[in-house]
């Protein structure tokens, strides 16, 4: 991800690395198995990872875990979503897939 400015960033689970780069007054919430910041500031990060965050020339960044709820506004949005994703979703988690990707991006100004 890069050059997002004004923004709620919900990106889902990522399996693997998430790089980011140049986000300004932004609140992103990001649940990855390596985190790397770069080149941001002035913004909130909500995250779950499975290694030590890497941040490098960001200013004014703070941090928290993923908060509950998020969980549930994920499932809320794949259930609102057309009936044809509602039964990819019940068919992957009928298999024991529960790992789905989704980023939503909710510009603020």
């Amino acid at each position: 991800m890069k050059d997002v400015s004004e923004s709620v960033v919900l990106a889902g689970h990522i399996d693997g690395p998430a790089h980011i780069t140049g986000l300004e007054k932004t609140i992103l919430i990001i649940s990855c198995q390596q985190f790397r910041l770069h080149d941001s500031r002035n913004m909130d990060v909500y995250i779950s990872c499975g290694t030590r965050p890497i941040i490098e020339n960001c200013r004014d960044v703070r941090f928290a875990p993923v908060p509950e709820i998020y969980v549930r506004f994920l499932l809320f949005q794949l259930l609102s979503m057309a009936p044809m994703v509602q039964q990819t979703l019940f068919h992957g988690l009928a298999h024991g897939h529960d790992k789905f990707p989704a980023c939503v991006l909710l510009g603020l100004g």
